[in-house]
């Protein structure tokens, strides 16, 4: 089988099996997508995945790291991304042993926890416009984000019928479709309350944050709210 094609049945299998998200696959593929164009010469060559060895990933991570400049932190999710492709060509008998099984991450300088001070919380919240739905809706989104530690992946993916206000919960459905509770703090449960009245009478399977059509929106339009709401808050 060559590496194109392995590609992308890879990418089909953990899709469906794995629960995966759209940007998370999307990922895997870049990663994979640049593995295939450094050992095949800018696509000029073709790459049998019987014939990847060790060399020729530690040779293509060498070569992400002194000729084009990436850093520790991308070069071990690329790592991550390389070993999980390497388990399943071994899984189903394209290659006798996962290639990528010897890899060593690279020394990861740590990162001091970037955070909002109150000033800064304030003023975001009053970005959106509340006396309209889509105000409303976008606030309720910074809200959620502010006070549950969502990924962005999962708050698009949380539907009506998995907030339990009663309750006081969220169920959320993480990485590799594993499924978990978040407690709804108080300020979140008045402002969640408030967007259900705004918002309609929704089924339990329908998006907690619809686009005006009333399907899902995307991790990009998300992503947009929220850069939109840091810029015209002054936010750096």
């Amino acid at each position: 089988m060559d590496l194109p094609k392995a590609i992308d049945q890879f990418l089909a299998h953990h899709a469906q099996a794995r629960g995966l998200a759209e940007h998370s696959n999307t990922a895997y593929r870049q990663d994979l997508e640049a593995l295939w164009k450094y050992l095949s010469r800018d696509f000029t060559q073709t790459i049998a995945v019987a014939k990847l060895t060790p060399l020729d990933l530690k040779d293509f991570l060498a070569h992400l790291r002194d000729d084009q400049g990436y850093k520790p932190r991308s070069i071990a999710r690329i790592m991550s991304s390389l070993r999980l492709f390497g388990a399943w060509l071994e899984k189903h008998g394209h290659v006798k042993t996962n290639p990528a099984a010897g890899l060593r991450n690279p020394r990861l300088e740590k990162r001091l926890p970037v955070f909002l001070s109150e000033d800064e919380i304030r003023r975001l919240l009053t970005v959106p416009d509340r006396s309209d739905w889509e105000g409303l809706r976008n606030h309720t989104i910074l809200v959620t984000f502010l006070y549950t530690g969502l990924r962005l992946s999962e708050l698009v993916g949380l539907n009506h019928g998995d907030l339990n206000l009663a309750a006081g919960t969220i169920r959320v459905m993480g990485k590799g479709a594993k499924e978990r509770l978040i407690p709804v703090h108080t300020m979140l449960a008045g402002t969640l309350g408030i967007w259900l009245e705004g918002g309609g009478d929704q089924g339990p399977a329908s998006p907690l944050f619809p686009r005006t059509d009333g399907s899902r929106m995307t991790s990009r339009q998300v992503g947009y709210v929220v850069k939109q709401g840091v810029l015209a808050a002054g936010i750096s």
